[in-house]
């Protein structure tokens, strides 16, 4: 099939992008410290005689473009929370937690439950790809098609490198396949991270008590803050991306790589599911050591970006 010049363009790809801004708000136990996300993007760009277009679920169904706008920069903002216990390749468990009250170690009775777009964020995108096809009379000449997906870059990062200053360790992000494969990725590997601890939120320089009344039995017991023993695994994000090679292509379809992220659809769209948080369990530098308490003079106003590109490279 001889293809029209005007439809010849050099990458099809789809870009993922989020930044997020650091700030701190009033929050005073636990990570002390709040953050505000900016607007991220979702962008397409096209290929030799294809097209991969990302969707986003509007109140008349599915909007299709090359940009997609998620979140508010002056209404979001992004807080340490935890989902609890949780490998790369599972599902988040249920609802995130934070804001723990001192004293009170168990997540249902003692924390507040997280808010998805208020404390951490959590958006929808799909995937289609359309292929040149001459006897497409339906879609003005393209017809869809199935094409392997893979992560060919990926970001999570503070915006300005300061050692002094970071928060990017904490940074998680979650991508959840609709049918298909989970992966839990961090800035470096995470391996049975402690998801529960003994803390001092109340800043009397003690381990908090159970406390209470004089007469509350089991008032100068220890608070374990979290459930014991639940444990966090994430893998780098190094580890997932597939380069193209030197032709600008993924690898065969007949033999994929075992970083495949997923296969867009002869008909519909696939729909994937993209978390990000700061892990408030994640240890960070409090000026004298690691702890899971953050210092507000080393996490105040720090900025971090995190973003993705999901690649099928060319075809023709």
């Amino acid at each position: 099939m001889k293809l029209n010049k005007k439809i010849a363009v050099p990458f099809l790809s789809t870009v993922v992008g989020l930044s997020l801004i650091g700030g701190v708000g009033g929050a005073v136990a636990w990570y002390q410290y709040n953050s505000r996300v900016t607007a991220s993007f979702i962008g397409t760009a096209v290929a030799n005689s294809g097209v991969l277009q990302i969707g986003h679920m509007e109140n008349s169904g599915i909007v299709w473009g090359r940009d997609y706008i998620q979140g508010d920069a002056t209404v979001n903002k992004l807080a340490p929370v935890t989902f609890g216990q949780l490998n790369q390749d599972l599902s988040l468990p249920g609802p995130a937690y934070g804001y723990p009250e001192a004293g009170k170690g168990d997540y249902v009775t003692g924390w507040t439950t997280a808010t998805a777009n208020v404390d951490y964020v959590q958006f929808d995108i799909y995937l289609r790809a359309y292929q040149a096809d001459a006897n497409a009379t339906t879609t003005n000449g393209y017809k869809q098609v199935v094409k392997d997906v893979y992560i060919s870059d990926i970001v999570m990062r503070d915006a300005i490198a300061d050692a002094n200053k970071s928060v990017a360790p904490a940074l998680r992000m979650h991508i959840d396949v609709d049918g298909g494969k989970k992966f839990l990725l961090a800035p470096s590997a995470v391996t049975d991270l402690a998801l529960s601890s003994k803390l001092d939120l109340d800043r009397d320089g003690e381990i908090d008590k159970v406390g209470g009344y004089a007469w509350n039995e089991g008032r100068l017991s220890e608070v374990v803050y979290g459930n014991e023993n639940d444990k966090q695994t994430a893998t780098a994000m190094a580890n997932i991306v597939q380069e193209r090679d030197s032709q600008g292509e993924m690898p065969d379809p007949s033999s994929p790589s075992e970083k495949l992220i997923c296969r867009t659809k002869e008909n519909g769209e696939q729909k994937i599911t993209i978390t990000i948080w700061l892990e408030g369990w994640h240890k960070l530098n409090n000026g004298t050591s690691e702890s899971a308490i953050w210092e507000v003079t080393k996490t105040k106003d720090v900025a971090v970006q995190a973003g993705l590109t999901f690649d099928v490279g060319k075809f023709r």
